[in-house]
């Protein structure tokens, strides 16, 4: 599988996450309505194993050692400070 197909996956998971929090926020206007959105936000929130897939398809093992520790940090930093 090259990267170029792993592409599609991303930009859906961003494009739902993306709807599903404007959903959340802006047109919810129930209790239900708001548990929707947030259940529907983590049914589309699996990114992070299509990320790894990618990572693993443009790195090779001379630098697939640092690449991988590297995503796990700007993970951690993004949950703390997003």
């Amino acid at each position: 599988m090259s990267s170029l197909e792993l592409i599609d996956p991303l930009l859906a998971g961003l494009l739902g996450v993306a709807c599903s929090i404007l959903l959340f926020g802006g047109l919810s206007n129930s209790f239900w309505g708001m548990v929707f959105a947030r259940g529907l936000n983590g049914l589309l929130s699996g990114n992070a194993s299509v990320i790894k897939a990618a990572l693993g398809e443009v790195t090779d093992s001379t630098n697939e050692g640092l690449a991988f520790p590297l995503f796990s940090l700007q993970w951690s930093l993004g949950l703390v400070l997003g």
